[in-house]
């Protein structure tokens, strides 16, 4: 075994002086000295630090900056008047108090409290009643006018021209009148005949006006009651 480990050493001061004579970075040398090695008595050999390898750059290792402390709040001023109060306070401990207080049952929760139920919705009202709708008196065509009998044309006459002109007029006016007043003759026919039947709508609009009155009002005093209680519900 002693042999064995010299003949390694001596490899190893081979391999260290061939690595002295080449160029290259700095050796930096250290000792290692084995455990067997020392009880034998095998002197220590200086290895280079190259032999096991090029160095590797790399960053330096940092210790990790400090937690900075959590700022602490600042207590606030308690009242003289309470804490006087607070110390004043008398506790009662006997038995008979606790047991009493032990004895109690238990709260009820949110779910089974009945004070803290939320109050039940107002009650929907129905539909508003709806207003019969009021029939549309009928009129005459716009424009619509009677056309003028030919008699009833008259101009102020000062001199023969004007008096021919007159006559001109009174004949044109007798010649479009006949048609004129057929049409407008029709047209007031029609008229008074819608009329009639606007005057038996309205009879009709009236009678169901009254019967809706009473329906209507209700409602508005149920919606009044009904919009009074949704906002305070």
């Amino acid at each position: 075994m002693i042999r064995t480990l010299a003949f390694s050493f001596s490899l190893l001061l081979t391999a260290s002086a061939v690595a002295a004579q080449s160029p290259g970075p700095p050796v930096v040398k250290m000792k290692r000295l084995s455990a067997p090695a020392a009880k034998i008595g095998v002197p220590s050999v200086a290895m280079p630090f190259d032999d096991f390898g090029p160095a590797v750059e790399g960053p330096a290792l940092q210790a990790p900056p400090a937690a900075s402390a959590p700022a602490k709040e600042e207590a606030k001023p308690v009242d003289p008047q309470f804490l006087q109060l607070f110390q004043q306070a008398q506790l009662d401990r006997r038995p008979s108090t606790v047991l009493a207080e032990w004895s109690k049952p238990e709260p009820l929760g949110s779910a089974d409290d009945p004070e803290l139920q939320d109050p039940e919705e107002p009650a929907k009202i129905g539909d508003e009643p709806k207003a019969p709708e009021a029939p549309k008196e009928p009129t005459m065509p716009a424009g619509a006018t009677e056309p003028v009998a030919p008699e009833d044309v008259v101009t102020e006459v000062s001199s023969l021209a004007d008096a021919l002109a007159l006559a001109e007029a009174k004949e044109e006016a007798l010649a479009a009148y006949a048609s004129q007043k057929a049409a407008w003759d029709e047209m007031v026919q029609a008229h008074e005949a819608a009329m009639v039947e606007y005057r038996a709508a309205k009879e009709a609009y009236d009678e169901e006006f009254a019967a809706y009155e009473p329906p209507k009002a209700a409602w508005d005093a149920e919606k009044k009651a009904y919009d009074k209680a949704l906002a305070s519900w």
